[in-house]
């Protein structure tokens, strides 16, 4: 695969947490399947992508996406992002849905 992380279908409650996420073609975290996840203490840097994605209901905190190829961070509806940065992404450093 081409991303560093990836979770697809319908999956509940996954927890990431505390480590570092570099030079993947795709995305750092391809999250956008998972939902009610936790990520937390997480630095991606250089990424062909997004930096992470990531499902509803989800939780990110105290994560950091650097030099992104699209966006540094993208979530669906009903997640928080907390203390998060995106720094150098080509397109937006946060892409946020909300239905």
């Amino acid at each position: 695969t081409s991303d560093g992380i990836a979770i697809f279908g319908e999956e509940y409650n996954i927890t990431i947490k505390n480590g570092n996420i570099i030079n993947w073609f795709g995305d750092g975290i391809i999250g956008a399947g998972g939902r009610n996840c936790i990520y937390s203490n997480l630095n991606i840097s250089h990424t062909g992508i997004y930096g992470m994605s990531v499902g509803e209901y989800s939780l990110v905190k105290d994560c950091n996406v650097y030099y992104a190829g699209e966006d540094g961070f993208v979530s669906k509806e009903s997640s928080f992002l907390i203390n998060c940065r995106a720094s150098f992404s080509d397109r937006h450093g946060f892409e946020l849905y909300i239905l």
